[in-house]
């Protein structure tokens, strides 16, 4: 499993015209899973889609099952696995 980085939190994002609508979904994802499913934030590197991500995992982890993956690991396996899952998210970072 990828490690989730504690520090990359919605308060420490910087937000601009990019990005704000991929902030907007995420957080409402957390009030609501059902909401936007799946969500699929993509763009150039650099951008922060890691850093949301990041900080999504941060604000569910606490009352949520997750389960956070970089794309090398989503095999067949893996994907298997998840379909087991008896959790609330499944997040999935460097998805090319």
């Amino acid at each position: 499993m990828k490690p989730v980085n504690k520090n990359q939190t919605f308060e420490n994002f910087s937000v601009n015209d990019g990005n704000a609508w991929a902030l907007a979904a995420l957080k409402t994802v957390i009030k609501d899973k059902n909401y936007y499913n799946p969500v699929y934030i993509y763009g150039e590197k650099g951008v922060g889609k890691s850093h949301l991500l990041n900080a999504t995992i941060n604000e569910i982890v606490e009352l949520n099952k997750v389960v956070f993956l970089s794309a090398k690991e989503l095999t067949v396996e893996v994907v298997e696995k998840i379909m087991m899952f008896d959790g609330d998210y499944v997040l999935i970072d460097n998805l090319h």
